[in-house]
C-alpha cells in the first residue's frame, strides 16, 4: 500500500502544473518608434481583443490603455524612460502581466519575451504520463 500511495502522490504532483500551461499567455516586446507588444496564447493563437493597461511600475498612474488587434498586437509610446507594468487580460480571465524597462535602446531590438520553453512542456508531458500511470495503477489494484 505504501508504494501505491507514492504513485498516487506522484500523479497528483504531475497534474498540478498542467492548468498553468493550458491558459498561458506569452509576450514579445520590440522597440520600434513605439514599444510593440505581441501577445499570443500558449497554443500559438493571437491573444486578440484583450484589454491592455500600462502603468508606471510601482504606481497607479495609467500611461496607456487599449485593446490588442486581431494579431494580438498592442503598441504604446512611453512618456519617459523608466519601468512600466503591462497587463493584458481577456474577458474569461486569462492574461499576462510583466514589467517593461523602457530605457534607451536601439530600434528593432527585442526588449522582453516570455514563453513556455521546451523543457516546461516536456515536464508537463511527463507529469501527464505519470498521472495516467497512477490512475491505471489505482484501477488495477482495485480490480484484483
Amino acid at each position: 500500500m505504501k508504494n501505491f500511495s507514492g504513485v498516487i502522490l506522484a500523479a497528483l504532483v504531475g497534474l498540478a502544473g498542467l492548468p498553468a500551461l493550458a491558459h498561458e499567455v506569452d509576450h514579445r516586446v520590440e522597440r520600434r518608434d513605439a514599444f510593440v507588444i505581441t501577445f499570443e496564447e500558449s497554443d500559438g493563437e493571437p491573444f486578440a481583443a484583450a484589454q491592455v493597461e500600462v502603468r508606471r511600475a510601482g504606481s497607479d498612474d495609467i500611461v496607456a490603455t487599449g485593446v490588442t488587434d486581431r494579431d494580438g498586437v498592442f503598441a504604446f509610446v512611453p512618456p519617459a524612460p523608466g519601468r512600466y507594468a503591462v497587463r493584458a487580460s481577456s474577458a474569461d480571465g486569462h492574461g499576462d502581466v510583466f514589467t517593461l524597462d523602457a530605457g534607451a535602446r536601439d530600434a528593432g531590438t527585442v526588449v522582453a519575451a516570455s514563453g513556455t520553453g521546451r523543457g516546461a512542456r516536456l515536464i508537463a508531458g511527463a507529469g501527464l504520463l505519470l498521472a495516467v500511470f497512477g490512475a491505471w495503477s489505482l484501477w488495477r489494484s482495485r480490480t484484483r
